[in-house]
């Protein structure tokens, strides 16, 4: 893991305020053409994804247009890990999932002409332990400020992934970057001792 990967991530915190979380955002647009192999598809998807550094959650925004849920791939949504996940490569690479989303009806949605994906507030230690990723929580957001973490969607059509895309850093505005230089450093000196 690089350093400047950490710094990269944590220099994007804005602390909202005494006694209130600091999150970070992150954005993606899904496409076939990110798949390894590319996948000839019309469908399409948009997400944000919100962690909360201090709960060590997240949150999680998905709107697809072109797939319904039962295009979904049957294998994945009868699992634990249900049919869309966040996996580990840089693009051009598949990797590991590192947290899934099962399927259900409380986080799933149709839309008329494609299905959201609603989930707050996710414990990051308990998604990695489904998914079976040792991935800890300071290295999850050092891979996302990378651009190292992506979505994939599994379909029946595409069993391997019909949409793919790499999240990146949502800039925070300028003002805030006045608040991280302290933040910065703690997550600095937390990451080497935990490494001890």
């Amino acid at each position: 893991m690089k350093f400047t990967h950490t710094a990269t991530v944590f220099a994007l915190i804005l602390s909202a305020g005494a006694g209130q979380a600091a999150t970070l955002q992150f954005a993606a647009t899904l496409t076939g053409a990110q798949e390894v192999p590319a996948v000839v598809t019309d469908a399409v998807g948009e997400a944000l994804v919100t962690v909360d550094t201090t709960r060590e959650t997240l949150s999680v925004d998905l709107s697809v247009m072109g797939i319904s849920l039962m295009d979904l791939s049957d294998a994945l949504v009868a699992l634990p890990v249900g049919p869309i996940h966040l996996h580990n490569a840089p693009a051009g690479s598949n990797g590991p999932i590192v947290v899934p989303f099962s399927f259900d009806g409380l986080t799933y949605s149709d839309t008329l002409d494609g299905f959201d994906l609603t989930v707050e507030d996710v414990s990051y230690a308990n998604a990695a332990a489904l998914a079976g990723s040792s991935v800890g929580f300071d290295d999850f957001l050092a891979l996302m400020s990378g651009s190292e973490i992506y979505f994939n969607v599994h379909t029946d059509a595409f069993p391997g992934g019909e949409l793919r895309g790499q999240l990146a850093p949502v800039p925070v505005p300028a003002a805030g970057g006045l608040l991280l230089g302290a933040v910065l450093a703690g997550v600095a000196v937390r990451r080497r001792r935990t490494r001890v």
